[in-house]
Parts: C-alpha cells; structure tokens; sequence
C-alpha cells in the first residue's frame, strides 16, 4: 500500500474546509511523485465514489482502513479516521523500511561471495557465460525470498488474516486469535463510537475477511442479533469472542452502554502489547535470513 503522507495532508485539507476532490487537487498540485495514483482516486473522487472506496480502490487504504475511513464519513469523523489509518501505515511502513535496512549486509555479504566464484570460475578456465549463470542459481532465489519478505509484510493485514482463516488456524493459533481480535474488534469499536445500528454494523464486519468461515460467523452474529440476544452473547455463540478478558470487558461495557470507551480503552493495552510482539518478530527475521545467506553462500565456496 501507499500513501502514508497523503492520508495525513487529506486531514489536514478537510480540517480547512476543503472537499475530499478538492483536497485530493490539492495534494496533486503539490506532489511530484505518485502523480498517477493522485490523478485516478480524484477522479474517481469526482465520479461519485465515497473516499473510502476511492482510496481502496486506488491503494491508499487496506480493507480494515477502508471500513474504518467509511465509518468516518458517515459519522462526521472523517479526519480522526484517516489520522487513525496513517498512523498505523506509518508503524507498517516504519518497520518495513527498517527490515530492508538491517538485509543490506547480508545481501552485501552474498555479493562478495559470489563476485569470489566468478573470479575462481573465471581462473580455472569456465567460460563468462557458465560463471554467471552459477552466480545467478544463487543469487536469484536468495534475492527472491528477500524481496517476498519485505513485500509481504508489507501488505495489509487482513491480507495475512484471510490467510489463517482458510488455513484454520484461528481455532488453533491464541496468537493469530489476538491479531484477530484487534482487527475485527477496532472495527467493532469505530462502528460503535460512530453510533452504528450493531446489526447494520455486522453486515459491514462479514465484508472485512473474504473467508467463508469467517462470513458464516458473523451471520450467525448477525442471526442471533435480530433474535435480540445481547452483543456480547452474540460474539460468543457465533465463535467471534474468544478470550475471558474482552468477554467481561465487553459484557461490562454492554451493560453499562459504554461499549465503545471500553473498547478502545482495552485495544489500546493489548495494542501495546501486539505491537512488542510483532517487533520482535521483526527483529528476529534479518537473523533467520542472514543464516540462510551464509548457508548457501558457505556452500557455494565449496
């Protein structure tokens, strides 16, 4: 995805007074770069489309930013919305920039590796083609596996999401249940705060995860909300609310119609605690990748 600096000039040109087509003329006038993305989500912008679809649509919103955007517009809180959404593109993009730049010294290291076997290659009388095509054998699927890695951590994490939902790991995974929870729930609590219909609201949440699993759960949500049970039981019985913890959280706050405080307020602590999770996760990729370079590049000497 795209677009970190141009969700935070969107609030900031909506704050002044500005429509979100005009705005985004804005931005374009200023920008030299990603003229093209620009170009097409105002024009999409001026086709009608909300800015929630236009910046999905044009890759400057994932789907859980996307939700959330929509959830802005129609509650009148459009730019602490696309606040909320680049700020958490920007931890994304932060740490993505960071991992890019802790693989340049093995990447360096397999480059010096195998300029050493072009040279022996060359010394014992192989031919240039037949040495470089060694050196590509090597350098191309470790260079491959390092650009997938950035490039999919880099995606949005409903991507990754829908992914443990088809491999069935959110029964079996307490850690995949927690990013899980965090995402489905941040929505839950947008959509609470704005004062969206719970029922209205769970149409919105099936759209979210293209599982269908995932979709089944939240009809039966849905289902059991019309029967008029309670929010919380509803989760529960659909299989949507896992943990002891949020299921008192959110049973207390039911009760005391304070679900959306409540819900952000515990979002935030286990936030904080997802978020050590997923940096260390981070730092312990350069590792596994640098072991993989100096194993194939060892080999390669030998």
């Amino acid at each position: 995805m795209r677009g970190k600096p141009v969700l935070f000039e969107l609030a900031q040109y909506l704050d002044a007074g500005l429509d979100p087509a005009s705005a985004v003329a804005r931005i374009l006038a200023d920008k030299r770069a990603d003229r093209r993305a620009l170009d097409r989500l105002r024009t999409a912008l001026r086709r009608g489309q909300s800015l929630a679809a236009a910046l999905a649509a044009t890759g400057y919103a994932g789907k859980l930013d996307a939700a959330i955007i929509g959830v802005g517009e129609h509650a009148g809180k459009l730019t602490a919305a696309l606040r909320a959404v680049a700020e958490r593109a920007e931890r994304r993009d932060s740490r993505v920039a960071a991992l890019r730049a802790r693989l340049w010294l093995p990447n360096c290291v397999l480059a010096i590796v195998i300029g050493s076997n072009i040279v022996r290659a060359l010394s014992a009388g192989t031919p240039l083609s037949a040495a470089l095509l060694d050196a590509a054998i090597v350098a191309i699927p470790v260079l491959g596996v390092a650009y997938a890695i950035t490039a999919a951590l880099a995606c949005d994490s409903v991507a990754w999401l829908r992914l443990a939902w088809a491999l069935k790991l959110i029964d079996s995974s307490a850690l995949v249940r927690e990013y899980f929870e965090h995402t489905f729930f941040t929505l839950l609590a947008w959509q609470a705060d704005a004062g969206v219909d719970f029922i209205a609201g769970a149409t919105n949440l099936g759209t979210l995860i293209d599982d269908p699993a995932y979709r089944k759960r939240v009809q039966r949500y849905r289902a059991a909300l019309r029967r008029g049970d309670s929010v919380t039981t509803a989760l529960a019985n659909a299989g949507l609310l896992y943990g002891k913890e949020l299921t008192q959280v959110l049973s207390t706050a039911e009760h005391a119609g304070r679900i959306a405080s409540a819900l952000e307020h515990y979002l935030e602590a286990r936030g904080e605690q997802l978020e050590r999770t997923t940096d260390a996760a981070f730092a312990w990729l350069p590792r596994v990748y640098y072991a993989a370079v100096f194993v194939i590049g060892g080999s390669s000497l030998l």
